[in-house]
């Protein structure tokens, strides 16, 4: 595995046993970050790589997506 992703899986919180288990599992072939989330999410992690954007996540819905109010230039800024 490249060093950019074991820094993700230690960054998240990965054990060095599941992190060396993964190592074994995809060593000598293609790595796959969907496989590896499904692989972390049986040993009981949330997915690192793959970011579900669909999920009903509503914590940015409190932003008004319609009202933007206009910056003007510098130049037309009173003093």
């Amino acid at each position: 595995m490249e060093s950019s992703v074991l820094n993700a899986l230690k960054a998240s919180d990965v054990k060095e046993e599941d992190i060396a288990f993964l190592q074994k599992k995809f060593k000598g072939k293609f790595f796959n970050v969907e496989e590896c989330d499904k692989e972390l999410v049986k040993l009981g992690y949330e997915p690192v790589f793959v970011i579900d954007y669909d999920d009903d996540n509503d914590e940015y819905d409190d932003y008004d997506d319609g009202e933007y109010e206009k910056i003007h230039h510098k130049k037309n800024f009173d003093d």
